[in-house]
């Protein structure tokens, strides 16, 4: 495919998901899956698509507003996979991601108690990934996550996702995943006070 191709076939891409109505969800996640091979292992197509201006789209679908039905939530996974996809190519699309907004959703749906198992793993996975990926530093991308992570409501959101009993792997892989996201996060950044967490 020539450069002129894939802008075209990205401008298309774009195109659909700005304009596709947020009421019809099925059509939302169809563009976002297209959208997801586009991104996965193409470091010149995400570059392309950042510079289209695919990010706020994506940070659009991550709100989803009050939407829980099950085809919205399929469609904020698919976009919490694109958002990750451009994570891992590394720390200027991370401070992109974040200049646009990204974090808010993805830190907003960690509460078990009202979002579901899948969004949940999708967002910790995604947070785990810019951790991993930004480099570590008070000015780092990955800095501003810690700081929005040690906050009073999102440990508290931390807990029940770690205080969890089921044997769904599911929920064992969020277990497993809010605890790296700890581990990889403080003390790196903040000394967090323990009555925050109670």
């Amino acid at each position: 495919m020539t450069h002129s191709e894939e802008e075209s076939t990205a401008l298309a891409l774009l195109s659909q998901l700005s304009n596709l109505s947020l009421s019809q969800p099925q059509g939302v996640v169809a563009s976002l899956r297209r959208l997801k091979h586009e991104l996965i292992g193409h470091d010149q197509k995400k570059d392309l698509f950042v510079r289209l201006g695919i990010v706020p789209p994506l940070v659009k679908i991550l709100e989803g507003g009050s939407r829980m039905d099950e085809a919205w939530s399929d469609a904020r996974v698919e976009a919490g996979i694109a958002v990750r996809s451009l994570a891992y190519g590394g720390e200027a699309y991370i401070s992109h991601l974040l200049s646009s907004q990204a974090l808010p959703p993805l830190i907003a749906s960690l509460n078990p108690s009202s979002n579901p198992t899948k969004l949940i793993l999708c967002s910790l996975r995604t947070l785990n990934t810019i951790l991993d990926t930004a480099a570590y530093s008070s000015t780092s991308p990955a800095y501003a996550v810690a700081t929005a992570l040690y906050v009073p409501e999102v440990l508290r959101n931390i807990c029940k996702i770690i205080s969890q009993t089921s044997s769904n792997p599911l929920v064992q892989q969020q277990i497993s995943l809010a605890a790296s996201l700890i581990a990889k996060s403080c003390g790196r950044y903040l000394l967090i006070p323990v009555s925050w967490i109670l």
